[in-house]
């Protein structure tokens, strides 16, 4: 019976001894630290490694990050000796927590989340959150660091100008963005502890701006997220025009408008089924398939946001103070 034991305690007293020799690194290079007082030093050390490697490889922190402003990041920390900016002592600060929010809720600004890391900040908060032992690595929170602060500049410039290329008519006299304003901006929100505040100077003074994004929470809360079938119209031959009523049906389908069978509908059913969409949306149910039907066929609630995010971004590329005489194309 004794012989049996033995290999388990074996096995247990050297997976104890490989944890706290793991621990007792205290951070250097990425380690585990025992202690949470160790951890801002030891994330910064992390961040200054990380960093070194990003700038060699085109950004590439590991397989799944890489930053998207990577020079402009690495001289904001090298600036402020790789401090930490976003936790403290292994809990997320102020600041980081509404940054987090901030990029979790993008829409509401007419942006998009996973534009500035959100998917790998959420799994990689998620892991700090829950998990004691992932705590304790000094890695992990300079990873999730860097994400924050590649995320912050790269929303910055998207609040500013906008995501759009700029139009070569652009009548504004800003329209190159200096680095020394990302990180400007960055210690502005670090002095005064606000983020909102600062992120809201960067956005345009247009009326027409700020109407449109007041409507967005609306639109949000009723935003039907779910991704359907295109249908390409009009169609070149007979063969091409059975292809069609297939994914045509499909279609319907997703809205509930048609039973899907394996069978291709007769012209009642199908009218039925186009009369029902056009009510289903608003419009004069007359059963007709046209470019008209098709069109509203294929505007999803997410191409209508995407529509929103463009309207709001050209607003970005207007001048602060617009001409005393000047023509208006909507």
């Amino acid at each position: 019976m004794e012989y049996h034991k033995t290999p388990y305690y074996f096995f247990a007293i050297v997976f104890t001894l490989l944890v706290v020799a793991s621990c007792s690194n205290n951070g250097k290079d990425g380690g585990m630290v025992t202690s949470p007082e160790k951890m801002d030093e030891a994330a910064g050390q992390s961040i200054e490694t990380l960093l070194d490697a990003a700038v060699q490889n085109k950004g590439k922190v590991d397989d799944s990050i890489t930053l998207l402003m990577t020079p402009i990041v690495k001289a904001f920390y090298k600036e402020s000796n790789y401090a930490v900016v976003w936790s403290h002592k292994e809990k997320w600060n102020q600041l980081g927590d509404s940054l987090y929010h901030f990029i979790e809720t993008a829409e509401l600004q007419g942006l998009f989340p996973k534009d500035y890391h959100f998917e790998n900040l959420q799994s990689l908060k998620r892991k700090l959150d829950t998990d004691s032992l992932k705590r304790m690595d000094a890695t992990l929170w300079a990873k999730a660091d860097l994400m924050l602060t590649d995320g912050f500049m790269h929303l910055i410039k998207d609040l500013k100008h906008g995501r759009l290329q700029n139009d070569s008519l652009t009548m504004r006299m800003d329209s190159v963005i200096a680095d020394n304003f990302y990180v400007k901006n960055l210690k502005k929100v670090q002095e005064k502890k606000q983020l909102s505040s600062v992120m809201q100077q960067l956005e345009p003074v247009h009326r027409g701006y700020w109407e449109l994004k007041k409507g967005i929470r609306t639109f949000l809360d009723s935003m039907d997220r779910r991704t359907y079938t295109y249908v390409t119209y009009p169609y070149k031959d007979s063969v091409d025009s059975l292809r069609f009523i297939k994914v045509l049906q499909k279609r319907l389908n997703e809205s509930g408008c048609m039973e899907m069978s394996s069978k291709r509908p007769d012209s009642a059913t199908l009218l039925s089924a186009v009369k029902k969409f056009q009510k289903q949306k608003g419009l004069a149910a007359d059963g007709k398939i046209t470019a008209s039907l098709i069109r509203n066929v294929n505007v999803s609630d997410a191409e209508r946001f995407k529509r929103i995010a463009i309207t709001l971004d050209r607003y970005k590329q207007l001048p602060e103070k617009m001409p005393e005489r000047y023509i208006w194309v909507n």
